[in-house]
């Protein structure tokens, strides 16, 4: 079903959403994969945007004969529908992780209210648990959330950092402000740099240890060059960000900010940002 193609991010004019984030391995050989987590994004993206994520994922069964998702690596999967008519009757963004089995539900797209979810299982897997509707927990989650390369119920710390700064942006009076001014306040979020110093020489390890402090991860050298093998020295490092607004009246807007070029030099503030307008195809008028 998978292509070895996708991407992490990505919102459609009718309104369906994904993002996914790769979850750090203990092994090597388990983030190995013989296919790409970023095409499970392409597939909830372009199929039929009437399906539920529940149908969504019966019909990768029923066309692979499994989920699929022991292909790949680790990942967590924030999804769903935003749609105005779906606000306050439980239809909600959902995280889906082959790394646990457990269901949560975000708060309601205007945040009034939190959704509490007892799911039952809808299909039995044999092996490990991937199936996230398999959890019988019932959990809630507040207004905002926050998901890194950890497990969403087991979040790094510069997941509290950011979602304290966002919290604390929300709350605030923007009703003065205009949208390139929060774009810019929400960016200097994703920019908040407060990586832990890392000694000189320290292993690679180290240096992942330390990433799990930092919203803004500053470029290092994480491999080398080999000379004997014509490889250039790996670059590790936040080098894009994206935002997604949605407004009341489903106009969304789409920010993406690319950090550096090819060559790694930093990007002009003049072309670094790829901006996207469009409306929610069938929102309801409020």
């Amino acid at each position: 079903m998978y292509h070895n193609i996708g991407t992490w991010l990505g919102i459609t004019r009718n309104g369906r959403i994904a993002v996914l984030t790769n979850v750090r391995e203990s092994a090597t050989t388990a983030a190995d994969s013989s296919r790409s987590r970023g095409a499970i994004v392409n597939s909830f993206l372009t199929t039929d945007p009437t399906r539920t994520i529940q149908e969504w994922l019966k019909q990768i069964a029923d066309q692979d004969g499994s989920d699929n998702f022991s292909a790949v690596g680790g990942f967590s999967l924030l999804c769903g529908t935003i749609r105005n008519r779906d606000i306050g009757n439980g239809k909600t963004l959902a995280i889906l992780s082959n790394r646990t089995n457990t269901t949560v539900l975000a708060t309601d797209v205007d945040g009034s209210k939190t959704t509490h979810v007892n799911h039952e299982k809808h299909q039995e897997r044999k092996g490990d648990d991937l199936y996230w509707l398999k959890s019988q927990n019932k959990l809630t989650v507040p207004l905002t959330l926050g998901l890194s390369n950890s497990l969403h119920h087991d979040p790094w710390p510069k997941v509290h950092v950011g979602l304290g700064d966002l919290e604390s942006l929300i709350k605030m009076d923007t009703s003065s402000e205009d949208e390139p001014k929060l774009i810019e306040a929400l960016f200097k979020i994703l920019s908040k740099d407060n990586m832990p110093a890392v000694a000189k020489g320290s292993s690679i390890e180290a240096y992942y240890a330390a990433l799990t402090q930092s919203v803004f991860i500053p470029k290092f050298v994480s491999s080398p060059p080999d000379a004997s093998q014509h490889k250039p020295a790996k670059i590790y490092g936040t080098t894009q960000q994206s935002i997604i607004l949605v407004d009341i009246n489903g106009h969304v807007t789409y920010v993406e900010r690319t950090l550096y070029d090819e060559k790694g030099k930093s990007m002009s503030p003049s072309t670094r940002d790829i901006k996207v307008n469009f409306q929610i195809e069938g929102w309801e008028s409020t």
